[in-house]
């Protein structure tokens, strides 16, 4: 699916020329082969910007690209499950989760945290696994509430979805809004939908009352993400990193991924994505950037040009 913004009449020429500039840089400075920036106004759901680049002949000339449906890893969708199982199983983010030393067998399945050959993180509390991007303390969360834990995790873990820029910062929208209004944003202006529920289930506003937590915790409180982030602005997200991403096949896409076939058959990319709103408690922008890369290494500091330049401008106007 292509998108076009010819009905959409909220477009900033100015944060669009910003976003376009900021992601070239990165995408050239990295070895990026597509990437895309999307501004939103949280509240409204008015698109602010939206802009896509990519390196079609992978000679580092960036040009203009289409805003297309994009396979995205899901790794963006593990905390989110993983915080509604501790959720549906009364589980606090001050509970302990044991992540050892940094390896662990759960269910079958060999798990490693990224920093295992320096010893893990040991026992820690969720909230602390979490912010950390632990794999462990992530499975340990879904065991709570998945009995079929090994196709979860597959499916969380190694299975892209055709995606974009505009739907994952809408899924993180809802948690900006505190769950008291549903936006749900529209290169069509007239389509936008906004709404007020009536009333949301204490299970719901349990859930996204976490998910605020985890999100301002991976960034400012220390977290994985807080190495890269801008101390400028008061900012709730997630840099994401999935390597040796495989691209999911189905019977409309062949066309779509038969440039990740080579002699050596189907090949994999690298993918860093950021995505995140601020001020975190009274949000006025959500913002999503995402690039491909086919080389490494990968690193949320490859998009964190991107990422600060822009929320500083725009906290700023």
């Amino acid at each position: 699916m292509v998108y076009k913004l010819d009905s959409c009449r909220t477009i900033d020429k100015n944060i669009m020329k910003l976003s376009r500039k900021l992601l070239k840089k990165d995408m050239k400075e990295n070895g990026g082969v597509y990437g895309q920036v999307l501004v939103l106004e949280s509240q409204t759901g008015n698109i602010k910007a939206w802009v896509a680049l990519e390196d079609e002949l992978h000679d580092g000339n960036l040009t203009d690209a289409p805003l297309y449906k994009h396979q995205l890893c899901t790794d963006p969708q593990k905390a989110f499950f993983a915080t509604m199982s501790l959720v549906d199983s009364n589980t606090s983010w001050n509970d302990s989760v044991d992540t050892k030393c940094g390896t662990d067998t759960i269910d079958g399945l060999l798990i490693r945290d990224h920093n295992w050959h320096r010893g893990g993180f040991g026992k820690i509390t969720y909230l602390e696994g979490f912010k950390q991007h632990s794999n462990i303390a992530l499975v340990r969360a879904l065991e709570k509430a998945n009995s079929d834990l090994r196709h979860r995790w597959w499916e969380l873990s190694d299975n892209p979805r055709e995606m974009d820029a505009l739907s994952v910062a809408a899924q993180y929208n809802v948690t900006a809004l505190n769950g008291k209004k549903l936006v749900i944003p529209s290169v069509d202006t007239d389509s936008i939908i906004s709404e007020t529920p009536d009333e949301t289930a204490q299970s719901d506003i349990k859930l996204i009352h976490m998910l605020k937590e985890y999100l301002k915790a991976t960034l400012q409180d220390g977290g994985i993400g807080s190495r890269f982030i801008t101390k400028e602005v008061d900012m709730s997200g997630e840099f994401i990193v999935h390597r040796n991403c495989r691209p999911t096949l189905y019977d409309d896409n062949l066309k779509d991924v038969e440039k990740y076939y080579s002699d050596e058959g189907l090949q994999t990319y690298n993918q860093v994505i950021f995505t995140g709103y601020f001020p975190s408690d009274n949000p006025r922008y959500t913002i999503c950037v995402t690039m491909d890369k086919e080389a490494m290494p990968t690193s949320g500091r490859q998009i964190c040009n991107t990422v600060n330049k822009l929320a500083e401008y725009l906290n700023k106007h």
